[in-house]
């Protein structure tokens, strides 16, 4: 108590400075003048007197300030003093102050919007369940988010790879034109993914239901759309009765079947799609994004194609003891796969390239965030 008594005070005196000082200097000058007034009785001249009773007192400004500083909050106090200094600068100059305001405006929007993207980017954990078993397959030196691999692979690691680590496919989210019951188009960002993709991310269904191995079961077979909660809310007002509704997805016709949880992006920080449809509708709407090959037949459906390679894995391996070997049969099923590809190939160079091929699995939390790639490049897997 004693201690907040003492802070009350020194605020208290700090906003009435204006009168404690007055009073302080009528109390100094009493002082003062009845020493000198000693002084001339004991025989000083008025000057010495005066003189003798400063340096007694010492100091008529010393005193003053050190009285001041016990008094109230001298780094506040100087704090407002240089505020108002700064203020009365600023008004004598308005053009000098315009360019200023802008300029903090500007630098602080500019550390906002930086923040804000490392928060959405790099500082943004996956909102699934143990990210941490989530890892992405990559192939050589190349980052994750560069490798690119062709269905018929996927399809075989799918079913080699343990139970206890399920590999699911994404193709790279693209544009797509969409409309709803006739209305006009418009453009959402959309992902093809395995019919397994939200079971690897352990993930559940804000509404509905979410796309199973059945969807893409076949080629062109599953036209069902799961919507994010995004979404859901901006282009269907958050409407529960939407399970059901058709969404032209470049003028193809998608039942929407499930609205994904709140807050789930999948495995790309930052690029948050608006829904997600099997990856056997590729050719159906016509995704052609992000893709390399060696002579493939790129307007044909690309399900089927060993050569063309569009395609990111992500792993969830629950125990990481398991990672080595997990590794090694990775790397075993896909030699396997381009020695039969290497077979139907004439350029030696790239059968021996592709002799050189590894793949490891990378930590989803450390995946690099460049998006960027090239297309039409060779074979990435």
């Amino acid at each position: 108590m004693r201690g907040l008594r003492a802070l009350w005070l020194r605020l208290r005196g700090m906003f009435r400075s204006e009168r404690a000082n007055g009073e302080l200097a009528a109390e100094l000058e009493s002082h003062l003048a009845m020493d000198i007034e000693d002084g001339v009785r004991a025989g000083l001249s008025r000057v010495e007197a005066r003189r003798r009773a400063l340096i007694k007192l010492g100091g008529l400004e010393q005193t003053k300030q050190a009285y001041r500083e016990r008094r109230g909050l001298p780094w506040m106090e100087d704090l407002l003093r240089d505020v108002r200094y700064a203020m009365r600068q600023l008004r004598r100059s308005p053009g000098f102050t315009a360019v200023a305001l802008v300029t903090l405006a500007l630098g602080i929007g500019a550390n906002t919007g930086i923040f804000t993207l490392l928060d959405a980017v790099l500082l943004k954990s996956l909102p699934v369940p143990h990210p941490e078993q989530l890892f992405l397959v990559k192939q050589n030196d190349r980052a994750a988010e560069n490798s690119r691999f062709p269905w018929p692979l996927f399809d075989r690691l799918r079913h080699q790879l343990p139970a206890s680590a399920p590999i699911a496919a994404m193709s790279w989210p693209d544009d797509f034109y969409t409309s709803i019951s006739g209305g006009q188009q418009e453009r959402a960002m959309g992902q093809l993914v395995s019919g397994n993709y939200f079971q690897v991310f352990e993930t559940w269904p804000a509404l509905g239901r979410l796309l199973t191995p059945q969807d893409d079961a076949k080629l062109s077979g599953g036209a069902v759309a799961v919507i994010s909660y995004g979404y859901w809310r901006q282009r269907f007002a958050g409407d529960p009765a939407v399970i059901g509704r058709k969404l032209m997805i470049n003028h193809v016709p998608f039942t929407v079947v499930g609205v994904a949880a709140r807050g789930f992006f999948g495995a790309r920080p930052g690029k948050e799609p608006d829904f997600w449809i099997p990856l056997t509708m590729q050719h159906d709407v016509r995704y052609h994004d992000h893709y390399s090959a060696w002579a493939a037949e790129d307007l044909q459906p690309w399900v089927p194609q060993e050569r063309l390679s569009w395609l990111q894995m992500v792993v969830r391996v629950k125990d990481p003891a398991v990672l080595p070997e997990l590794t090694a049969v990775l790397n075993r099923q896909c030699r396997d796969f381009l020695d039969e590809v290497a077979q139907s190939l004439q350029g030696v160079a790239d059968v021996q390239w592709m002799k050189n091929v590894r793949l490891t699995l990378e930590p989803g939390n450390v995946v690099s965030r460049t998006y960027g790639a090239t297309s039409n490049t060779r074979c990435c897997c």
